[in-house]
């Protein structure tokens, strides 16, 4: 007892509770008594008649839920599923999501599924996890967390700012400045307190209130370079100015002399410099310790050689 299909020569065939036969081609459930040759009339070959018992035996009487349409309809409560739910693989999207205003929002679908729309959300069946925003710009406008592993096969660009010279490659961005990108010269960069602008100038970030800047890259050729400033504000050249280099014939130093000190007192400061302290736990601090910059030592002793060399050739001469 329960649900009785119509088939192609007229007759009814019950298929629930053990029985079953046909094919399931009918939009609507009818209710009726099978044994009423005018219910019987009025199904459609294909249509599934409900004879108002449940097919446990319980019940009879009035046809008092809903049953889901085998073809089209609306489902209007929870649809839970207590074993698999089968989508069918020659769709490519199977199963579409929508919201509440009827816009479509993303696709549950399987491998190979079509491209993203702008704004759609896609989950995939081979468990990707596929964002598109607008003009191709994938956002999650919300909190991420990953517990297993996140792999990106594309670029990842995180916390970019929308005049970054190159924001279309991998780089990842904090609040201070580039954790790992490129500044150009196809180097991997690491910086400090701004980056290179699309109008290729560089952009401050005045973190701190400080307008100085610091950069490591490491370049394809071979080379690593450091690059400090203490005053480097927006417009300036497009990346800091380069102190310190490293090749495969050894490192290189860009040094200019002291403007406010003497050879003779820089060597001096050199000579009589010490360690820096260290604190309670032993750990030596360069707060307030009068340093010595290695730039100025080098460039005062060149200057001093030739000092000395000048008057060795004087004395000679005399």
């Amino acid at each position: 007892m329960g649900l009785w299909l119509k088939q192609d020569d007229g007759s009814l065939v019950e298929v629930s509770g053990g029985g079953g036969g046909g094919s399931f081609d009918g939009e609507h459930v009818l209710t009726g008594d099978p044994s009423d040759p005018a219910v019987v009339e009025s199904v459609a070959e294909g249509q599934l008649l409900y004879d108002g018992v449940e097919s446990d035996g319980s019940g009879g009487g009035p046809h008092d839920h809903d049953y889901l349409p085998l073809t089209g309809g609306t489902l209007t409560g929870t649809l839970a599923v207590d074993k698999n739910l089968t989508l069918a693989s020659e769709t490519s999207n199977p199963l579409m999501l929508v919201n509440r205003a009827g816009t479509r929002v993303g696709y549950f679908g399987v491998p190979g599924a079509q491209a993203a729309e702008n704004g759609e959300l896609h989950l995939r069946s081979d468990k990707e996890l596929m964002l598109q925003g607008i003009d191709g710009v994938r956002t999650l406008q919300c909190d991420l967390q990953v517990d297993g592993d996140l792999r990106v096969d594309g670029s990842a660009a995180i916390n970019t700012p929308d005049d970054f010279w190159a924001k279309n490659i991998g780089v990842v961005f904090c609040d201070f400045g580039m954790i790992g990108g490129t500044q150009g010269s196809y180097a991997t960069s690491m910086t400090a307190n701004g980056y290179r602008n699309t109008g290729g100038k560089w952009t401050s970030l005045g973190a701190g209130g400080s307008t100085g800047a610091a950069q490591i890259s490491l370049l394809p050729g071979g080379t690593f370079e450091v690059r400090v400033a203490s005053n480097h504000p927006t417009g300036s050249a497009n990346n800091p100015p380069i102190r310190f280099t490293v090749t495969e014939a050894g490192p290189t130093f860009r040094a200019q002399p002291s403007t406010t000190r003497s050879t003779d007192e820089i060597l001096e400061r050199a000579e009589t410099a010490e360690f820096p302290p260290e604190d309670d736990e032993g750990v030596a601090t360069m707060d307030g310790h009068d340093e010595v910059p290695l730039f100025e030592v080098v460039t005062a002793l060149l200057a001093k050689v030739k000092e000395l060399s000048a008057e060795i050739e004087e004395l000679r001469g005399a």
